[in-house]
Parts: C-alpha cells; sequence; structure tokens
C-alpha cells in the first residue's frame, strides 16, 4: 500500500530536487484562477499565487540548518545540491505522505486538480483555508492576511473529499504571469457542461466567463 511506504534520505533527496524543477517550470512567477461551480451551478473562483518560499512547506521536510530559509532551500533542490545530511523528517509522520504524491502534484500547471473545498479541520494540527485537488491528493492554500491572496501551505495525500465540506467541481483553470493584468490562457476546462446554466456573482468583475 503506498500509504505505508516509507522513503529514505536519498529517496527524498531525488524526489524534492524533481519536485522543485517542476514546481519552478510550471507554478514560479505565475498565478492560477480555478473557476468552480456548486450544485446549483453558481460559480466560485480561487486565485493562488505560487513563490519559491512557499516551496519547501508542501514537501514536509525540515533542513538540519537552522539557517536555511525556505528560498534557500528551495535554491539548493534546483541547483541539484541538495544532500542526504541536509535534511529531516517531520516528527508526525506526513512527510512520507507529501513525498508519495510530491511529484504527481506539480506534473501540471493546474495541479490536475478536478475539485475545490473549504477545508473541514479533519487534520488537527493543520491550518490550511481551501483544499484544491482530486481523489490523490490536494494541496492546502491559506489566504494570507484576508483579503483574498492565496498561497499554497500545505499537501495532503488522499481523496479531497474526505477533508473538505462541500467539494465544489472545477469546470476550468486559468494561468497567467504575475505582472499580467487578465487571465486569458486556459490551461484545464470541462466540457460535458452546459455553459450557458451558470450563474456568475455579481463581483465577478474582469475575471474570464466561459
Amino acid at each position: 500500500d503506498i500509504m505505508l511506504k516509507r522513503y529514505s534520505n536519498k529517496e527524498a533527496v531525488q524526489i524534492v530536487i524533481s519536485a522543485a524543477r517542476l514546481y519552478q517550470k510550471n507554478f514560479v512567477g505565475k498565478r492560477i484562477l480555478f473557476i468552480a461551480i456548486d450544485k446549483h451551478k453558481n460559480v466560485v473562483s480561487l486565485e493562488a499565487g505560487f513563490d519559491v518560499s512557499n516551496f519547501q512547506h508542501l514537501t514536509g521536510l525540515l533542513a538540519t540548518n537552522d539557517l536555511w530559509s525556505p528560498t534557500y532551500f528551495y535554491n539548493v533542490c534546483i541547483s541539484g545540491r541538495l544532500s542526504e545530511k541536509d535534511i529531516c523528517f517531520s516528527d508526525n509522520g506526513t512527510t512520507h505522505q507529501k513525498l508519495a504524491v510530491l511529484k504527481q502534484a506539480f506534473q501540471n500547471s493546474n495541479l490536475s486538480a478536478k475539485m475545490i473545498g473549504n477545508f473541514n479541520h479533519s487534520y488537527p494540527l493543520l491550518y490550511t483555508d481551501k483544499l484544491v485537488g482530486g481523489t490523490k491528493w490536494a494541496i492546502g492554500f491559506k489566504d494570507i492576511g484576508g483579503n483574498g491572496n492565496y498561497i499554497p501551505n500545505t499537501l495532503l495525500q488522499g481523496d479531497i473529499r474526505n477533508s473538505v465540506h462541500d467539494a465544489h467541481r472545477i469546470i476550468a483553470t486559468y494561468i497567467k504571469g504575475v505582472s499580467e493584468k487578465y487571465f486569458k490562457t486556459c490551461i484545464y476546462k470541462v466540457n460535458n457542461i452546459d455553459f450557458g446554466k451558470l450563474k456568475y456573482p455579481d463581483d465577478w468583475g474582469e475575471l474570464p466567463k466561459l
């Protein structure tokens, strides 16, 4: 069972170096917009930014050197200089679960995500607001400062539906560079839906309509 896989430091190093490079290619300097619907066809959205400083939290790994910042950790991964003695696993065992899905999660810019929902606090020590994912993993996003500026702060292995109050179906995902004003590039879209029946909120503004 993959849930019980225990990784060695050597395996962990290989996984996080690959994952950091995928993260760099697909997410760094980008903003992602997830558009989802509830069962009444009401449209909701989540916009998230991805920074180099967010990467280490998603791996579950700790640096053995206390002076390493998360950004420094990321840069050591990108350059391929991370070694087995540089890392240790968190005490609660979650690092192994994160490593099991880390590379798959960053393989595609849309996080291969099919659902979004509000975190239901099924993990008592986890502080996050929204989960985005599918049946194998989910990324947790935290609203920094309370004004809708979401950043990724955790990665969970397993089915997102066990960890959210209300799984909304993602119907489209857009991407843009941080300096671009509008979302124009669609990287995921469902096709078996009547887009004419969607109900957009009044404050949808300049976000794309399907």
